[in-house]
């Protein structure tokens, strides 16, 4: 006996498949079916491991593919960049920190204002 058919949720909008996935009056072709996510089948453990798999297989070859179409940086573009960004977070720091250390100097002397005059 073949895998069961489960339809998915209520009525929904129906995609025109093409010509090839029809086998016929009343006939369609399920891995069609599957693809536009009309059906869900419903596998075996075994089936659905070895399916995994297939997918995961599928999975790392794509992301190899598109690893190697990627322009990769020269080793100099990698050392500027880093040293751009050493600076800069150098920088930002000793700006913040006087930023932040003029701010506790002018609260402490507002508290210290309003402490000797109300007290």
């Amino acid at each position: 006996m073949g895998p069961s058919l489960v339809m998915r949720g209520g009525p929904a909008r129906v995609r025109r498949p093409p010509k090839a996935a029809h086998l016929g009056v009343g006939r369609w072709d399920p891995h069609w079916l599957i693809k536009v996510g009309a059906i869900r089948v419903a596998m075996n453990p075994g089936e659905k491991v070895k399916e995994w798999f297939q997918r995961s297989v599928q999975f790392y070859h794509d992301v190899r593919n598109e690893t190697k179409k990627v322009s990769w940086p020269s080793r100099d573009e990698v050392f500027g960049t880093t040293i751009v960004v050493v600076v800069a977070v150098f920088f930002f720091g000793l700006y913040l920190g006087l930023v932040d250390y003029l701010l506790v100097l002018g609260l402490d002397r507002v508290l210290n204002y309003f402490t000797r005059a109300g007290g």
